[in-house]
């Protein structure tokens, strides 16, 4: 309930990438936190809250990131990153274990993979707002001496013209 109600009142991206933020910091640390069971217990439960935060606003950060039309692809997308992250984890993991003899390097390495999701998060609607700047840029230009703009773009893909003599 407080993080939806920092959600509202913050914006979700700003709560999500303070969630994920977070979450990444914790894992890096965790490398130290293992150490001493009751830092552990205390890593469980504010991992499992944050994870579970970062999933319930996954949706409504998505919908408001993208347009309708797109938003199986992204979830697609989302979901397929998170998962092969748990799958290639372990493997990564080990291999590191096996090179080092500790996990050490393996949470701090998650840890900053998480950070660097965050970065990207909250660059998000900057790298959104340009590529929609180029792709208007991209459409509108001359075409056999008229000048021409796309007015609207369906869901499609295809656009109306609004041609000046």
């Amino acid at each position: 309930l407080p993080i939806a109600y920092a959600a509202d009142v913050l914006g979700q991206r700003v709560v999500t990438a303070a969630i994920l933020g977070s979450f990444g910091v914790l894992t890096a640390l965790l490398a130290y936190l293992v150490k001493v069971n009751a830092l552990l217990l205390a890593y469980g439960g504010l991992a499992g809250t944050l994870v579970g935060s970062f999933m319930a606003l996954l949706g409504p950060l998505m919908a408001e990131t993208v347009d309708r039309c797109y938003m199986p692809k992204v979830t697609t997308v989302a979901f397929s990153a998170l998962g092969t992250g748990f799958m290639g984890g372990p493997a990564i993991a080990g291999r590191i274990y096996d090179s080092y003899g500790s996990l050490d390097w393996s949470f701090l390495l998650a840890g900053a993979a998480t950070v660097a999701g965050c970065v990207v998060l909250l660059l998000t609607p900057h790298i959104v707002a340009r590529s929609k700047q180029r792709a208007e840029t991209i459409l509108t230009g001359e075409e056999g001496g008229e000048s021409f703009h796309i007015v609207s773009e369906s869901g499609d893909g295809h656009a109306e013209q609004f041609r000046h003599q």
